[in-house]
């Protein structure tokens, strides 16, 4: 039987799934955990979420926390930086920790047989780290560095300049891992105080998941984590929006870019939107995937681009959605405005269900890969907790998604998209892009480190 190549296949049903059930208990001191047994091979993932990020950056400090989270390997008040490396070398753990803008996230991986004395040091680095004097001008150094890596990255310009733009006086607008100035004024006495407010038990939440028992689990949180002393919750400030311009682009002068780097968008919404999946499918079927509207027509057909991606920014506090891409600086201006056309459609035509049944059918049949190993299922478990999503959130995804119509994606369309109002941030040669944006846009030039 012939195939027709230019048909776009029908989705597949999607193979089928459950989340695992996971248990939550609590721990006499406060501290929240949740449990899932996993028990296709003998691991564990532990996962600590502290809820306090970089949105509590104190004021000319922002990479505090940052700075913080990259400190955690680097000394305890009863192990060193080399004997913490050794100990998780031995044991064939592997150990992460960052920051975000939702909170701090610490994770261990490790097997079965090695969790009792994993787990000890897990503890003793969340528990008692020490920020040497010595390690935290080092790690500064290094960050340092990378910020003036930072000013070279056309793409990383443009994604700063965006958020200035769009969070200007709020915390979003700078950097997370925080700028030149800011690192700077970050003393090892700020570190300590931030850390001994906020590393609680009651601003925490321990995520356990592997191959174990729920009373061993339990045996487990308690062990490690019964004593660590409770403390305040820390809550988090309201978000302050900043309205763009219509047909407004900041370009940032990059002479002898190659390309123009693209950021395109506006304030957003928080993870608690009532519409969040039908704000999902709508940015799958705008920018979110290979068969978008906007991949398909500014790489597939105009050939501007090797690729355009779209995304709303679900946060505990609202994040932005921004239009990234990479484009050819000599049809800038024209994809530009094509974009501006694509957001506008959205806002006023329902989509074709069958663009809809696509976007519905991918997202279905990709979400069992997220949650293949111990790992994935903790950091969906400290989602749920993160976000307070319902307990079921992952086992009825799929039903929500499927119960989303092109109606439904209209209305969201209408309340959330804001094509009139749009912040347009380029990062680029000035002498290719100038001309051809003036002709068609407000134009304001900056410079890379320029306001």
């Amino acid at each position: 039987m012939a195939v027709d190549r230019n048909q776009v296949p029908s989705p597949q049903k999607p193979t089928p799934f459950n989340f695992p059930r996971f248990e939550r208990f609590t721990l006499s001191n406060g501290l929240q955990v949740l449990f899932a047994p996993h028990h296709k091979l003998p691991l564990v993932n532990l996962q600590m979420v502290v809820k306090s990020s970089a949105l509590h950056d104190p004021d000319g400090k922002e990479g505090l926390v940052n700075l913080l989270a990259e400190m955690l390997l680097e000394g305890t008040e009863q192990r060193s930086s080399r004997q913490i490396a050794d100990e998780l070398e031995r044991l064939g753990a592997s150990y992460s920790a960052d920051a975000d803008w939702n909170a701090v996230h610490i994770g261990l991986n490790l097997l079965k047989p090695n969790l009792d004395k994993g787990a000890e040091v897990f503890a003793d680095i969340i528990r008692r780290s020490v920020f040497l004097p010595e390690e935290v001008e080092r790690l500064r150094r290094e960050l340092l560095v990378e910020r003036l890596r930072a000013v070279d990255n056309p793409k990383k310009v443009a994604q700063e300049q965006f958020f200035h733009r769009i969070y200007k006086g709020y915390r979003y607008a700078l950097p997370l891992e925080g700028t030149e100035e800011t690192l700077k004024a970050i003393l090892r006495e700020d570190i300590i105080r931030f850390y001994e407010t906020h590393f609680n038990a009651s601003n925490a939440t321990l995520i356990v998941v592997g191959d174990l028992t729920l009373a061993e689990a339990q045996g487990l949180a308690q062990k490690y984590f019964g004593d660590w002393p409770g403390g305040q919750t820390v809550s988090l400030s309201l978000l302050k929006a900043v309205e763009g311009v219509s047909a407004r682009v900041t370009l940032v002068n990059k002479e002898g870019a190659a390309q123009s780097e693209l950021c395109l968008g506006h304030h957003g919404v928080d993870r608690h939107v009532p519409e969040y999946f039908a704000l999902t499918l709508l940015n799958q079927i705008i920018g979110g995937y290979f068969l978008s509207r906007l991949n398909l027509k500014l790489r597939e057909e105009r050939g501007y681009t090797y690729g355009i991606h779209s995304n709303f920014f679900f946060r505990r506090l609202p994040g932005p959605f921004c239009v990234s891409a990479a484009l050819q600086s000599e049809h800038t201006a024209e994809a530009i405005e094509e974009i501006i056309d694509e957001i506008d459609r959205m806002t006023k035509e329902t989509v074709e269900e069958r663009e809809l049944e696509q976007a519905k059918g991918y997202l279905s049949g990709m979400f069992p890969i997220a949650f293949e190993t111990a790992d994935q299922i903790a950091m969906g478990l400290g989602n749920i907790d993160l976000f307070d999503l319902p307990d079921d959130y992952y086992r009825t995804f799929r039903d929500n998604l499927a119960k989303v119509t092109v109606n439904d994606v209209l209305q969201a369309a209408q309340k959330y998209l804001k094509p009139k109002h749009l912040h347009i941030v380029l990062s680029g040669n000035g002498k290719i892009l100038e001309r051809q944006l003036k002709e068609r846009f407000d134009v304001m030039v900056v410079e890379a480190n320029g306001d």
